[in-house]
């Protein structure tokens, strides 16, 4: 073997050998497509279970209960200025329901009333805010009572001991309209806190609440 054969021979050697074509975005979408049909369709049967049974008794919310509890104002000048207050603080957050917002954001039915420390009035402001809300016609509200070691919510309506969102989020055999409750407030419906679990963080940060405020969601619901 002479000089240029030697150096064929090395040149085919350093050539990369045969590779496997990657895979078109065809089959790709074939291979996928019955896992997110399937996550799809779970998502869609949880979305379109009722929220309340048709036949349900609304529940009667004791105005006098709150007041007592300090989650209401008085009925003095306070309770109109408050009602002022509230309808700038919900009307931002109506265009963020309807994608009229400056800018468009995910899930803006869901509002989630927080703060870092306790005794803040998150309680006062949700109640209040949820009762404004449910004065817009266009609207039905889900008032979630997720302070479950407090559980005021649920307290102040005489709901102790009925199941709500721990229990829907911990069994997933339950449906939505196993724990709503409806309101004899027009457009209102509340979720108890239910019983304690010991894997409370665990439930809150699972995908099973991610359906659950789906289910309670909508396009007419705003959940508080």
């Amino acid at each position: 073997m002479n000089t240029v054969e030697k150096a064929a021979e090395k040149l085919k050697s350093l050539q990369p050998g045969p590779q496997t074509p990657p895979p078109r975005e065809e089959d790709a979408a074939v291979r996928y497509e019955p896992s997110i049909v399937e996550r799809l369709q779970e998502h869609r049967r949880v979305i379109d279970e009722p929220v309340v049974e048709d036949d349900a008794s609304p529940w009667h919310v004791d105005r006098d209960a709150f007041l007592r509890a300090g989650l209401l104002p008085a009925e003095d000048g306070a309770s109109g200025q408050l009602a002022d207050e509230v309808r700038r603080v919900k009307r931002p957050l109506l265009d963020n329901v309807g994608g009229k917002g400056a800018e468009p954001i995910a899930r803006g039915e869901r509002i989630m009333v927080t703060s870092a420390v306790p005794g803040e009035g998150k309680t006062f402001t949700a109640v209040n805010l949820a009762l404004s809300l449910a004065c817009e016609p266009d609207f039905e509200v889900v008032l979630v009572d997720g302070d479950v070691p407090k559980s005021e919510i649920t307290r102040v309506l005489g709901l102790e001991g009925q199941p709500g969102l721990m229990k829907l989020l911990a069994d997933e055999q339950l449906r939505p309209s196993d724990v709503v409750v409806q309101t004899d407030v027009p457009n209102l419906l509340v979720v108890p806190a239910g019983a304690r679990h010991p894997l409370a963080a665990e439930l809150f940060g699972g995908k099973r609440m991610e359906y659950v405020l789906d289910a309670l969601g909508g396009r007419i619901r705003a959940n508080v």
